[in-house]
Protein backbone atom coordinates (compact mmCIF):
# COMPACT_ATOMS: atom_id res chain seq x y z
CA UNK A 1 0.00 0.00 0.00
CA UNK A 2 1.08 3.25 -0.55
CA UNK A 3 0.04 6.43 1.01
CA UNK A 4 0.50 10.34 0.74
CA UNK A 5 0.64 11.66 4.03
CA UNK A 6 -0.19 15.19 2.61
CA UNK A 7 -3.30 13.65 0.92
CA UNK A 8 -5.67 12.31 3.38
CA UNK A 9 -7.32 9.48 2.09
CA UNK A 10 -5.22 8.97 -1.05
CA UNK A 11 -3.94 5.27 -1.05
CA UNK A 12 -3.22 2.59 -3.21
CA UNK A 13 -2.42 -0.84 -3.58
CA UNK A 14 -0.15 -3.46 -5.62
CA UNK A 15 1.08 -6.36 -5.58
CA UNK A 16 4.69 -4.71 -5.44
CA UNK A 17 5.84 -1.84 -3.95
CA UNK A 18 6.30 -0.60 -7.69
CA UNK A 19 2.72 -1.59 -8.73
CA UNK A 20 1.89 0.28 -5.51
CA UNK A 21 3.47 3.82 -6.45
CA UNK A 22 2.50 3.45 -10.10
CA UNK A 23 -1.17 3.40 -8.52
CA UNK A 24 -0.78 5.93 -6.45
CA UNK A 25 0.28 8.43 -8.96
CA UNK A 26 -2.07 7.35 -10.93
CA UNK A 27 -4.80 8.03 -8.42
CA UNK A 28 -2.84 11.14 -6.97
CA UNK A 29 -3.85 12.50 -10.37
CA UNK A 30 -7.18 11.94 -10.01
CA UNK A 31 -7.33 12.84 -6.64
CA UNK A 32 -5.59 16.16 -6.93
CA UNK A 33 -7.10 16.97 -9.82
CA UNK A 34 -11.10 16.65 -7.95
CA UNK A 35 -9.81 18.57 -5.14
CA UNK A 36 -9.25 21.71 -7.90
CA UNK A 37 -12.65 21.45 -8.90
CA UNK A 38 -13.53 21.03 -6.00
CA UNK A 39 -12.04 24.32 -5.29
CA UNK A 40 -10.23 22.65 -1.83
CA UNK A 41 -6.62 24.00 -1.99
CA UNK A 42 -3.83 21.61 -2.36
CA UNK A 43 -1.83 21.02 1.04
CA UNK A 44 1.71 22.36 1.17
CA UNK A 45 4.28 19.65 0.79
CA UNK A 46 6.29 18.53 3.63
CA UNK A 47 9.65 18.64 3.94
CA UNK A 48 11.27 15.05 3.62
CA UNK A 49 13.56 14.11 7.02
CA UNK A 50 16.50 12.13 6.55
CA UNK A 51 17.25 9.92 9.80
CA UNK A 52 20.29 8.13 10.50
CA UNK A 53 19.13 5.26 12.38
CA UNK A 54 20.88 6.21 15.72
CA UNK A 55 19.57 8.41 18.63
CA UNK A 56 21.35 8.50 21.77
CA UNK A 57 18.84 7.40 24.60
CA UNK A 58 19.21 8.28 28.65
CA UNK A 59 17.87 5.77 31.49
CA UNK A 60 17.86 5.12 35.09
CA UNK A 61 20.73 2.96 35.46
CA UNK A 62 17.99 0.31 36.82
CA UNK A 63 16.30 0.15 33.75
CA UNK A 64 19.40 -0.04 32.14
CA UNK A 65 20.47 -3.10 34.23
CA UNK A 66 16.99 -4.92 33.60
CA UNK A 67 16.64 -4.31 29.74
CA UNK A 68 20.55 -5.71 29.83
CA UNK A 69 19.41 -8.92 31.75
CA UNK A 70 16.11 -9.67 29.85
CA UNK A 71 18.40 -9.02 26.35
CA UNK A 72 20.66 -11.32 27.70
CA UNK A 73 18.35 -13.59 28.55
CA UNK A 74 16.80 -13.25 24.90
CA UNK A 75 20.05 -13.82 23.73
CA UNK A 76 20.16 -10.94 21.44
CA UNK A 77 21.84 -7.29 21.99
CA UNK A 78 20.64 -4.28 23.94
CA UNK A 79 19.79 -2.41 21.04
CA UNK A 80 18.14 -5.11 19.32
CA UNK A 81 16.32 -5.86 22.56
CA UNK A 82 15.38 -2.20 23.08
CA UNK A 83 14.27 -1.82 19.74
CA UNK A 84 12.04 -4.73 19.40
CA UNK A 85 10.07 -3.25 22.56
CA UNK A 86 10.26 -0.01 20.94
CA UNK A 87 8.40 -1.48 18.01
CA UNK A 88 5.89 -3.59 19.55
CA UNK A 89 4.66 -0.52 21.71
CA UNK A 90 4.81 1.62 18.70
CA UNK A 91 2.54 -1.21 16.72
CA UNK A 92 0.43 -1.09 19.91
CA UNK A 93 -0.12 2.65 19.69
CA UNK A 94 -1.12 2.31 16.14
CA UNK A 95 -3.62 -0.34 16.25
CA UNK A 96 -5.30 1.13 19.44
CA UNK A 97 -5.55 4.60 17.52
CA UNK A 98 -6.77 3.32 14.43
CA UNK A 99 -9.24 0.84 16.50
CA UNK A 100 -10.54 4.77 18.01
CA UNK A 101 -10.58 5.79 14.85
CA UNK A 102 -12.76 3.65 13.67
CA UNK A 103 -14.96 3.03 16.65
CA UNK A 104 -15.97 6.93 16.39
CA UNK A 105 -16.49 6.27 12.28
CA UNK A 106 -19.06 3.89 13.73
CA UNK A 107 -20.64 5.71 16.17
CA UNK A 108 -21.12 8.72 13.68
CA UNK A 109 -22.53 6.92 11.24
CA UNK A 110 -24.88 5.13 13.81
CA UNK A 111 -26.22 8.02 15.33
CA UNK A 112 -26.33 10.10 12.07
CA UNK A 113 -28.72 6.84 11.06
CA UNK A 114 -30.54 6.81 14.25
CA UNK A 115 -29.56 2.99 15.00
CA UNK A 116 -28.89 2.31 18.43
CA UNK A 117 -25.58 1.77 19.51
CA UNK A 118 -25.39 -2.14 21.25
CA UNK A 119 -28.87 -2.19 22.39
CA UNK A 120 -28.39 0.95 24.17
CA UNK A 121 -30.61 4.47 22.68
CA UNK A 122 -28.89 7.04 20.89
CA UNK A 123 -29.87 10.54 22.26
CA UNK A 124 -31.21 12.92 20.42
Amino acid sequence: MSTVPELEGLSAFGETQEDAARELLEAGEAFIETMKKAGDALPEPSKATVYSGQTRLRMPKTLHARLAVEAEKEKVSLNTYVVSLLSERHGIREAVSAIRTEAGRIRSATESSGSPIRGHAVKR
